[in-house]
């Protein structure tokens, strides 16, 4: 029933979003929208970002710029824009939830500072889109995200295939698949009773507050591409980079608190390296599990973290769905939906987990690990020697 209740929203909504009947215009041009946006030192891109929301059309649109302590021109870019700009205690989460105590508005879209808008109307065509599937619902127990698109300084770097696997991902509307990047559209009442972001990391609230949403209401897409720079990726090295997003979410599903709590200081000593070193965090796995955790807790670690990946098997397929989308030209997805419907139910269960965390264990550590602490002796070896 549930199936049905969202194809028929998704359905309706695109009805409504195309027919574009005088009543649902009114509508979207009457509403009040909130945009909120966490900074730090975001000088070099929030700019961007402010001159395309002022130029948005059709929408009653309010903007707070929420820093945890920019000692950049970010204060300055939003005077001359004359956006209010409030100050927070540091961390996303606190700042988020700090801004919206400030809004009188019930509409809320939270939108990171390195995001970029295109379309004039892209705000319009959301919230429309938003309350259409309200409406249908009558609730407003939804959050709505986009599909991603990454601004990229280097296209031709080799890595268009797993940047344009990490867009398309944004598409599916599976858990573990909407983060921050890809906006927040929701009811500050929704917002609200799932208890506003955590703060208790400075990372994570989006993931965080992404699962809530999956628990006690409904995901949708949104139409229109959100743009996101990729500067994270191309700093740090995308596939170090993922690897240490795998490992985050990997451990935040089995509720590692130890590894929460000590990898800061990890970020923190690695703050002018030029490129992501892994081998620290590998290190610090093994030392939870052999000094803080012993033989029978880390094998159950280990299992659940088993159980998380093959919950996610359907991740690989997609991968090579993307992989072979030259050959299908459209987009179709048969492995996907061949894990969907015959690989998922044929392994989901406790063999299956058991296997998969032996594989996950040989792999994280007994390959990455010894793989990443040869590359990165022998890089520090030669940076100390120049």
């Amino acid at each position: 029933m549930q199936t049905q209740l969202v194809k028929l929203t998704k359905s309706r909504c695109y009805v409504l979003r195309c027919k574009k009947n005088a009543l649902g215009q009114r509508k979207t041009n009457m509403a009040k929208l909130t945009v909120i946006i966490p900074a730090l030192n975001e000088s070099s891109h929030i700019k961007t970002l402010l001159d395309q929301l002022l130029l948005q059309k059709g929408i009653d649109l309010s903007i707070i710029v929420s820093d945890g302590g920019s000692t950049d021109d970010t204060e300055n870019i939003c005077a001359k824009q004359q956006i209010p700009f409030v100050s927070s205690p540091k961390g996303r989460a606190q700042q988020m939830n700090h801004a919206v105590k400030m809004c009188q508005g019930e509409l809320l879209l939270f939108l990171h500072a390195d995001s970029e808008i295109i379309e004039t109307d892209f705000l319009q065509r959301a919230v429309s889109y938003f309350q259409g599937i309200c409406e249908t619902l009558g609730d407003n127990k939804v959050a709505g995200h986009f599909a991603l698109r990454f601004r990229r300084s280097k296209k031709n770097d080799g890595h268009n295939l797993a940047f344009r696997y990490m867009e398309e991902k944004t598409n599916t509307n599976r858990p573990d698949t909407i983060n921050g990047d890809q906006g927040l559209l929701i009811h500050k009442t929704f917002l609200r009773a799932l208890g506003g972001f955590d703060e208790s990391m400075h990372f994570l609230e989006d993931q965080k507050i992404s699962h809530r949403i999956f628990q006690q209401g409904q995901w949708f897409l949104l139409p229109g591409l959100l743009y996101t720079s990729a500067r994270r990726f191309e700093s740090a090295g995308i596939h170090r980079l993922y690897i240490l997003m795998s490992i985050i979410m990997g451990l935040y599903h089995v509720d590692l608190k130890e590894f929460f709590q000590l990898s800061p200081l990890i970020y923190q000593d690695q703050k002018n390296s030029s490129k992501l070193l892994l081998t620290p965090f590998f290190k610090l796995i093994w030392r939870i599990n052999l000094k803080y955790q012993g033989i029978a807790e880390s094998l159950n670690t280990w299992y659940r973290v088993g159980r998380y990946i093959r919950s996610n098997s359907w991740q690989l397929f997609y991968f090579f769905d993307q992989v072979l989308r030259p050959i299908y030209q459209k987009k179709i997805f048969p492995l996907l939906r061949f894990h969907d419907s015959i690989f998922y139910p044929l392994t989901n269960n406790p063999p299956c987990n058991l296997l998969t965390a032996l594989i996950a264990h040989l792999w994280f550590m007994w390959v990455l690990f010894p793989w990443f602490l040869f590359v990165e002796t022998v890089f520090s070896s030669k940076r100390s020697s120049l």
